[in-house]
């Protein structure tokens, strides 16, 4: 009897890949990770929890880079 194949494992993301954290995104953008927060707070910018951190999904980031810039000021 031919030798069983293993079945083929589907590649494993990262649960943070795709997301950035807020001490990045303070860091991007240049204010204090308070106003991160507060953009959280306001639901100004959407996030995810991922195992106990507060996430923003990258489609979120590039949404409010491109149309909601005026709210970091």
């Amino acid at each position: 009897m031919a030798p069983m194949k293993r079945p083929v494992q589907p590649e494993h993301h990262h649960p943070f890949e795709n997301s950035h954290s807020l001490t990045h995104l303070a860091h991007r953008w240049h204010v204090p990770r308070r106003k991160i927060r507060d953009l959280l707070k306001s639901g100004t910018l959407p996030f995810v929890d991922l195992e106990g951190q507060l996430r923003v999904p990258d489609p979120a980031v590039q949404a409010f880079e491109s149309h909601q810039r005026q709210h970091l000021e």
